[in-house]
């Protein structure tokens, strides 16, 4: 009865081990991972997150800190690509939706800075900060 239950068990953790392995997705390359606290409209900030991956998707994170009902998160995923405009580079998620474009200006090799659907810097104060910076 012990052997048997024994068999069992092993039976058990290998099919276990098994699924795992064979169900479990391989992580997507990274590219590069920026992140910031952008200025907020009801909120003290919005923290943001931005992954780029190689194969031209993207995971974005967005915390609105401390609304009324405290820090909010919500997350995106989607396409993105790279455009010219002029001298620089523009960060561009979901090229594919229009109606949900966020540009981005490659500053420089670390900084990403948030811009208009018109591909141009938007008109802020000094004290305000559009800005993403490169993960280390």
């Amino acid at each position: 009865m012990k052997k048997l239950i024994g068999i069992i068990l092993v039976i058990v953790v290998i099919l276990a081990v098994g699924f795992f392995v064979f169900n479990s997705k391989p992580a997507k390359p990274l590219l590069v991972a920026y992140e910031g606290v952008l200025p907020g409209a009801d909120c003290a900030g919005l923290k943001t997150e931005l992954t780029l991956y190689k194969d031209n998707t993207y995971f974005l994170r967005e915390t609105y800190l401390a609304t009324r009902d405290g820090d909010k998160t919500y997350t995106s995923s989607g396409k993105w690509q790279a455009l010219k405009s002029g001298k620089h580079e523009i960060i561009q998620l979901n090229y594919d939706k229009p109606q949900d474009i966020y540009n981005f200006l490659q500053k420089d090799a670390d900084h990403l800075e948030v811009v208009g659907k018109d591909l141009k810097q938007i008109d802020i104060p000094a004290t305000m900060n559009l800005t993403l910076t490169k993960k280390k």
